[in-house]
């Protein structure tokens, strides 16, 4: 099928942010360097606001102070127009392989609501990959139980694996979505899997995409970890609202295939700093 060659006219690019500056401005230039003109929304509740002044297709929100992910994400959701938006958090950056396109083109040649991007993996500060972290799954509470089944799927459907949740980097139809939002009292932590369990109920149709890639460069400093510590917190909230007493992930998140296959920019890392 062929689409809107203008993308920008087809989606938006939604992205929270929280006292991380050079992260979100990475991501961002991440964005320009491919699309000069898409539409790019920021939720910022850091205690000062990020600036793109010379961007006019990157609108800021600036939010209250530490108001949380789901706040944010539900006020940048409320300001999308165009059919469709991808989600990401501020330490992904786009690179060749993105393929918005690609995104695009199986929400319209299928009736798939969201459409995952794979994510390369990266340590914690450092240049080289860990592999393509692997998260879709399903998920079920059985026995007061959450289940995670990482790479388990409901089938196939339009030769896409059907999966209940992914990771937070995908694409969305504006309208299949439009009644879901995160929940604002959980500020951190399990935000993502209470979205997902509301979208499993509503019969939403998951995927991951199988030629489109984010890519996870996360830079974590004291300052912005005391903050993500809170998240076993929000994990009580979130037991409770679901009836849940444990939590329990099935499968690994990184396949031996995939670390090998990366393993080499690790080395070239390596030598590089020596």
């Amino acid at each position: 099928m062929q689409i809107n060659r203008k993308i920008e006219d087809q989606v938006s690019i939604i992205v929270k942010t929280f006292e991380r500056p050079d992260l979100i401005k990475r991501c961002v230039h991440s964005i320009r360097a491919l699309h000069p003109r898409l539409p790019v929304i920021v939720a910022d509740d850091s205690q000062e606001t990020v600036r793109f002044e010379n961007d006019p297709h990157t609108t800021v929100l600036s939010l209250p102070y530490d108001s949380g992910i789901s706040w944010g994400r539900n006020r940048a959701l409320e300001q999308v127009v165009t059919p469709y938006y991808i989600l990401i958090d501020d330490d992904h950056c786009f690179e060749a392989d993105s393929n918005i396109d690609g995104l695009i083109r199986v929400l319209e040649g299928t009736d798939m609501d969201i459409v995952a991007m794979r994510m390369i993996d990266y340590r914690n500060g450092k240049r080289y990959s860990r592999g393509e972290l692997v998260f879709a799954g399903t998920m079920d509470i059985e026995g007061g139980v959450f289940r995670h089944k990482v790479g388990a799927n409901r089938g196939y459907h339009a030769d896409h694996p059907l999966y209940d949740l992914v990771l937070n980097c995908y694409i969305a139809k504006k309208s299949s979505t439009s009644d879901l939002t995160f929940d604002e009292n959980i500020k951190i932590g399990k935000e993502h899997g209470d979205y997902f369990l509301q979208a499993k109920s509503k019969g939403l149709k998951i995927t991951v995409a199988k030629d489109a890639y984010i890519h996870h460069r996360p830079v974590y400093s004291d300052a912005y970890n005391k903050f993500r510590k809170r998240s076993d917190d929000y994990s009580t909230y979130f037991f409770n609202k679901h009836g849940i007493e444990s939590e329990e992930i099935i499968g690994s998140h990184y396949f031996i295939e995939n670390k090998v296959r990366h393993y080499g920019s690790r080395l070239l890392s390596f030598f590089k700093k020596v």
